[in-house]
């Protein structure tokens, strides 16, 4: 983001002329329009930040390490699989918001987390899970959370937050996305390391 807007946008266009004063009352509407786009961007930012760190944990720092031998498909293949079934959950979800539209997403925040915490514990104790089936399921609910919070999220920004106020609401939410999505890297690096140690 830094490298872009040093070098990549173009110089601000010039200054326009300064508006005229607000009457005292317009100016309370002013903060309280901020106020509304902050509590916007924090309601729906804050559960999808929630999401994408639990989802990413899982994806960067887990999902390799499930292995099922007594599946006949070795282990690169179960591993493709798991993905492939998370990619498809995460494109299904971002698909259907005219059939399943969620206002609040702090419960798929919950789940997702509670997702990741059983596969954190599956890999923990090993024979946790009964084979690549189950897996497999819960690869795939771990993708439709996730697409489901980000679509959700995105598009009660736009009916929530007046038009001229949705890009910076975008980008604050999108800022908390990434840099839960790093926080969930670093984690999932120190997470394989601890449990492939272990071995």
């Amino acid at each position: 983001m830094l490298l872009s807007f040093f070098f990549l946008l173009g110089p601000a266009p010039p200054p326009r002329p300064d508006p005229p004063l607000p009457h005292p009352d317009e100016g309370g509407g002013a903060r309280e329009e901020k106020w509304g786009v902050a509590k916007a961007a924090f309601c729906q930012g804050a559960p999808l930040a929630l999401v994408y760190f639990a989802e990413y944990f899982v994806n960067q720092g887990l999902m390799e390490l499930l292995y099922f031998p007594s599946s006949p498909l070795p282990h690169s293949a179960q591993y493709r699989t798991l993905q492939l079934l998370y990619q498809a959950g995460v494109f299904a979800s971002r698909s259907s918001l005219r059939c399943l539209r969620l206002r609040r997403l702090w419960g798929l925040a919950l789940a997702q987390v509670l997702l990741a915490s059983f596969l954190l514990a599956a890999v923990a104790v090993n024979h946790l899970l009964p084979g690549l089936g189950v897996a497999a399921a819960l690869a795939l609910g771990e993708g439709l959370v996730g697409g489901g919070a980000y679509g959700n999220a995105f598009s009660n920004l736009g009916e929530q937050v007046p038009l001229p106020q949705q890009p910076l609401a975008i980008a604050v939410v999108t800022l908390g996305a990434e840099v839960a999505i790093a926080a969930a890297g670093g984690a999932g690096l120190g997470a394989h390391a601890a449990f492939c140690g272990r071995e």
